[in-house]
């Protein structure tokens, strides 16, 4: 009991720390202004997006036709993403998800690109980065995964072998095969538009 103790008291204090700290930091790394709106995004480039990472969002429980998993201003989806963006990349800040993606964008594995595009998305509901950023490098990665893979079905494959290997859990590559033949067999299945289309700027 004493130590179930100690470490909900450690996660507490913990917490509080985080806290303190993002508002210090929002402070100081405030957004962009933006004025790109979904109306002026090529409606097949969001679906390619969400597609890409449809398998990840389905383990995930997320709603995987909303780029990041969640609609757009969903409070629970930001108050969600930055909890585990926290606690699996040690990502407290703006500052910390950019120098992420920097570090992974030039990587020339499709398991890398793939998280790229994961944490773009992501980044856009937890209120990092701006539509247009996350669209911006959702683009250079996807443009990127295109090139090491050339289906749907190769990349899902690839994600679950990878995931398997990296994250050494052979479960959770199999959920992610589970995923995927799931999602492709679904009636609102989100591979409806080609691997292999044009990701270029319609704005």
């Amino acid at each position: 009991m004493m130590r179930i103790g100690k470490l909900l008291l450690y996660t507490f204090i913990r917490r509080i720390l985080v806290l303190v700290e993002r508002k210090k930091l929002a402070k100081e790394y405030c957004l962009p202004e933006d004025n790109l709106s979904w109306e002026q995004v090529d409606p097949d480039l969001k679906k390619w997006i969400c597609a890409a990472c449809a398998v990840n969002r389905q383990v995930f429980h997320m709603d995987v036709h909303e780029l990041g998993g969640f609609v757009p201003g969903s409070r629970l989806g930001k108050f969600v993403i930055r909890d585990m963006m926290m606690l699996a990349w040690d990502i407290y800040s703006r500052r910390d998800l950019i120098e992420t993606i920097q570090d992974m964008i030039d990587d020339k594995l499709a398991w890398q690109l793939l998280r790229v595009l994961q944490l773009a998305g992501s980044g856009y509901v937890a209120g990092y980065l701006t539509l247009r950023e996350s669209l911006n490098v959702s683009i250079v990665a996807g443009q990127r995964l295109q090139k090491v893979t050339r289906s749907w079905e190769g990349l899902a494959n690839a994600y679950a072998r990878d995931y398997a290997n990296y994250m050494d859990c052979e479960s959770g590559g199999e959920d992610r095969r589970k995923a995927f033949q799931k999602l492709r067999n679904a009636k609102d299945t989100p591979y409806t538009v080609p691997f292999d289309m044009a990701l270029v700027k319609s704005w």
